[in-house]
């Protein structure tokens, strides 16, 4: 494939790309994911094992970073979010639920608020 014309360049694949998918998919379903991740590994390719919502929901590493935390639902029992995505040294990102399907509409329509006044996080 090195020396295919069709995907010499990023530009190219990226032309190309149903070919491309044509090419590699049964390779790639020829072996398990692990055998690739590996694979990635081995050349030194920036990889990460694959995981379902379940595994990622409960993985240890996320919920001691807190890319993953629970929340309270509003209906009842808790519910797992994502975390921020960044991390300040002088400030805890809060995460809040959003409003609830029509919270705010008496309000809005009234007119009552405005970029001013909208409800913010953490106030």
């Amino acid at each position: 494939m090195t020396e295919d014309e069709r995907f010499r360049t990023n530009h190219d694949r990226i032309r190309n790309r149903a070919a491309l998918i044509d090419i590699l998919t049964p390779i790639l379903r020829a072996r398990s994911p692990w055998f690739w991740l590996q694979r990635l590994q081995d050349a030194g390719v920036p990889s990460a094992r694959f995981a379902s919502f379940t595994q990622f929901q409960n993985d240890v590493h996320y919920r001691e970073n807190a890319m993953v935390v629970d929340m309270d639902a509003p209906t009842g029992g808790t519910l797992s979010v994502a975390g921020a995505p960044w991390e300040f040294s002088d400030f805890d990102v809060p995460i809040v639920r959003g409003p609830r399907p029509g919270e705010h509409s008496d309000e809005y329509r009234a007119g009552r608020w405005t970029c001013d006044t909208l409800p913010r996080a953490g106030a």
